[in-house]
């Protein structure tokens, strides 16, 4: 029941001149449903009601941004104004750690810090490896990247 009461909304929403109400429903309706019909035989290339671009979607090529690492690659422009803020100590750690753990090319040196974590403690629980990868791996990734730097 709302569903019909919804569109006779959207029906009433098209009508300006307010003294010939059922007309202009009837005229809108009819060339609403024209330019539907008209659209699906439009260029691929020509937007329409039913092929708009998603809302978040800037239509640029990937191909400026192929240095980046890959979590940064995805398409989409920012939203709203522009808001500066500066994170504080623990916020910047947890969004550190998001970043190293969720990029693919950080994977070998996981690894690398969990095999020297399971050679230097023999008996860890997948627990522990859990909290040592929150607390310590940003730290140990510093130091090994600063380390093969320098040599």
């Amino acid at each position: 029941m709302f569903s019909i009461f919804r569109f006779l909304r959207h029906l009433k929403q098209n009508v300006k001149n307010k003294a010939k109400v059922e007309g202009l429903i009837c005229n809108a309706y009819l060339v609403e449903e024209a330019s539907n019909f008209c659209a699906h035989y439009f260029e691929p290339h020509v937007l329409t009601q039913d092929r708009q671009v998603a809302r978040n979607d800037d239509g640029g090529d990937d191909a400026d941004i192929e240095d980046n690492l890959l979590i940064f690659n995805y398409p989409g422009r920012p939203y709203g104004r522009a808001k500066m803020r500066v994170l504080a100590d623990d916020e910047y750690k947890v969004a550190q750690i998001y970043v190293l753990l969720n990029c693919p090319e950080i994977g070998t040196y996981v690894n690398l810090f969990l095999t020297e974590l399971r050679q230097t403690s023999r008996n860890i629980s997948d627990a522990e490896i859990n909290e040592a990868l929150e607390n310590k791996f940003a730290d140990w990734f510093k130091s090994y990247v600063s380390i093969n730097l320098s040599n």
